[in-house]
This record gives structure tokens, C-alpha cells and sequence, in this order.
């Protein structure tokens, strides 16, 4: 690895949450732009940015031999990928040292890319980039103690298993964390690695994760307020369907986090090792139709049973975070197996302080339950 020790300044801190909900854009993008190579290069050199850093950027070993679209210049995308994750993570600002530990934000911005230039068709591991380049001069891997190294590609499971995080060369980090520094970097594996009409997407990706983790830093601010049921009052937003997704995600982020991707009310967590992909949901409590509510404390992570059931009014939970379900479901028609026995349990708990359904919430939720019911 490099033993460089240049300093840069530090990248530009980002603004606290307030009560406004707004949507920034990244500082720069690519979109609709002729990828300049050879200007980025220049840009790279002026940032005093080794020659061998810079070919290693420009020249990732990578898989040719099999079919690979055009979008990506017939190479395998996978590298680039995972250091236009990271240098998203950077930039939203949960990755803050150059040890990249194997994250679910990473692994899920990881596919946003993916599946936005490749499709859901083909789904790849994030264990296989994370893995294999530490082929590069920049990029090593940290083992648990006692742990084996591998000699062959493992499972994301093996990974995380095994491996503790990945360290970046510090000298290349440093350079990542300078925005304008950081840009040019993107510029550079954009151009070298992806198509125009591909270089386009992965700008409107890398925006759509900026404002939704943006987003669900807003929201995280709600949490240190008194709650509101009702937000239907506050200056109207006409949200477009891109902006609708980004409210998505922002929201489901800290609901999913919260609850370390556990169903809290059959307490299942299933995270897959092909793709990373959680079961749970961030699921509303009071119907965001009804209340423009994305306050983390009007959410629960459910996972895909519970959260239909939840929203078809099948089960409820109360003030004092018990469990109700409906006799409905013991209509000789149905046949739910063991979930009977959770009628009355506790949801699961929240270690996280300040983040707990609220409670009007709650009773707004269980209110709507009963009058179902007495219309049933």
C-alpha cells in the first residue's frame, strides 16, 4: 500500500437537520455531460493524486471474457460500483475513515447502482468486488483475529464472517474526502468505465441516495420534538414520483435501522447473501395519505406478511405495545399456521432511545382497527 502523507482540507460539514423538509442536490453531476478523461486526469495530477493511483483508478482488473453490455464498455461493473458507493457514503456522511466496513448502506447503495444500469435480472454479491479488490495497489482487507484469510471468492455471509472492514490507502482517502477532489474522481471511473447513457443514470442515482439519506437525517430531527399526528397542514409539496421514492427511502432507512432490520412483530430478520436485500419494511402507522407523517416515531419495520396485515387492518398493536390480531383470522377460510400465538405478545423492544412508536400513533392506528371491525 501507499505511504504517502499529504493533507487536504476536510470536506464540507454537513447541515444539521431542521423542522423544513427540503431536497438538496449533490454538489455537482455528470448528467447530460461529455465525460472529459483527460481533463479529469489533469484535475487528478493537479491534486497532487499519484500517477500509479490514478492508472490503478483508470485500469481496475475486472472480468472481459463473459458478455458484458455496452453501458458498461464490455467489462464487469462491479469495482466501480463499490467506489462510487463509498464515495457516496462519504459524501452523506457514514463513512468517515478510510476503514469501509462492510455496511447494509453500503451493500444497498451498492445495488442501487447495480440495478439501475444492469437490472434486477442479474443480481450480483457485493462479496466479489469487496473481495477481489484488494488486487488493487489501494485497497486491503482486515481480518478478525483467528480468522483464516480466503484464498477464493466467499459469500457475503463468509465475508462478514471472516472480515472486519476494508482499508483504503490512506493517502487516496484523503483525496476522497475533498469534495471538488471527490468529483473528479467520479468523473474519472464514470468516464473510463461507463457509457454516456449509463454515466447519466448512475448521476441521477448517486442524487436520488444523496437526498434520501438527506432526508431521513430530517426526519431523525423529529425525533428530539414533541410529536405531531397531523403534518398535512405544512406548506404543501407537490412530490414528483422520483421525489415520492426518495420519501420512501428516507423514511424506511431510520424506521429499518432502528429495529437492526428486525420484524418487530414476529421478530423474523433475513438479510440475503446474494444481494443483501432486508425483509422487513418501513411501514406507517398512520397512513401517510392521511397524515403527510414521516416522522420515525410513525413507523415500524415489518416485514412483508405483517406489513400487508398491519395496513389491512389483520392486526394492530396497542398503547403498551401488545399485539392484536383479528378473529377474522380464524374464520375456517383462513389458515395462519402459529401466528395465533402472538395475539397479545409484545413487539419487539427498542434498544434505541427516543425512537419508540409514539403513542398517539399507536391509538390512532388501533382506534382505526376497532372501527374496521365493527363494520366488518
Amino acid at each position: 500500500m501507499f505511504n504517502h502523507s499529504l493533507s487536504y482540507p476536510a470536506p464540507s460539514a454537513c447541515p444539521e437537520p431542521s423542522g423544513r423538509l427540503i431536497f438538496i442536490q449533490p454538489r455537482g453531476s455528470l448528467r447530460g455531460a461529455e465525460v472529459d478523461i483527460h481533463q479529469a486526469r489533469f484535475d487528478i495530477a493537479r491534486m497532487q493524486l499519484t500517477e500509479s493511483i490514478t492508472n490503478a483508478l483508470t485500469s481496475l482488473r475486472s472480468d472481459t471474457s463473459h458478455y458484458w453490455p455496452e453501458e458498461t464498455k464490455g467489462r464487469a461493473p462491479h469495482k466501480p460500483f463499490l467506489l462510487l458507493s463509498v464515495l457516496d457514503g462519504i459524501e452523506q456522511g457514514w463513512i468517515t475513515d478510510n476503514q469501509i466496513d462492510l455496511s447494509q448502506s453500503l451493500v444497498e447503495t451498492f445495488f442501487t447502482y447495480w440495478n439501475a444500469i444492469m437490472g434486477e435480472d442479474k443480481p450480483p454479491t457485493i462479496a466479489l468486488p469487496f473481495y477481489h479488490m484488494q488486487s488493487e495497489i489501494f485497497w486491503d482487507l482486515k481480518y478478525k483475529a483467528g480468522k483464516d484469510e480466503y484464498k477464493t471468492s466467499p459469500s457475503l455471509g463468509g465475508l462478514k464472517d471472516r472480515v472486519q472492514y476494508a482499508v483504503i490507502d490512506g493517502h487516496l482517502f484523503e483525496i476522497m474526502i475533498d469534495p471538488e477532489a471527490s468529483e473528479t474522481i467520479r468523473t474519472l471511473l464514470a468516464g473510463t468505465y461507463f457509457s454516456q447513457k449509463a454515466q447519466n443514470k448512475l448521476s441521477d442515482i448517486r442524487s436520488f441516495n444523496y437526498q434520501s439519506y438527506d432526508y431521513s437525517r430530517q426526519l431523525e430531527a423529529f425525533a428530539a420534538e414533541p410529536f405531531r399526528k397531523d403534518h398535512t397542514n405544512e406548506e404543501e409539496v407537490k412530490y414528483r414520483t422520483t421525489q415520492t421514492q426518495i420519501r420512501d427511502a428516507g423514511f424506511s432507512k431510520p424506521v429499518r435501522s432502528a429495529y437492526n432490520y428486525t420484524c418487530a412483530v414476529c421478530r423474523s430478520k433475513v438479510i440475503t447473501t446474494q444481494s443483501g436485500s432486508t425483509l422487513v419494511d418501513g411501514a406507517h402507522i398512520i397512513p401517510r395519505s392521511q397524515s403527510n407523517n414521516d416522522d420515525p416515531r410513525n413507523g415500524l419495520a415489518l416485514c412483508k406478511s405483517h406489513h400487508w396485515m398491519f395496513d389491512e387492518y389483520m392486526l394492530t398493536v396497542t398503547t403498551n405495545y401488545t399485539i392484536r390480531l383479528s378473529k377474522w383470522l380464524k374464520e375456517e377460510s383462513n389458515d395462519v399456521g402459529d401466528l395465533w400465538d402472538l395475539n397479545k405478545e409484545s413487539i419487539l423492544l427498542l434498544d434505541r432511545s427516543g425512537y419508540e412508536p409514539a403513542q398517539e400513533a399507536l391509538n390512532d392506528h388501533f382506534q382505526r382497527f376497532q372501527n374496521f371491525h365493527k363494520n366488518f
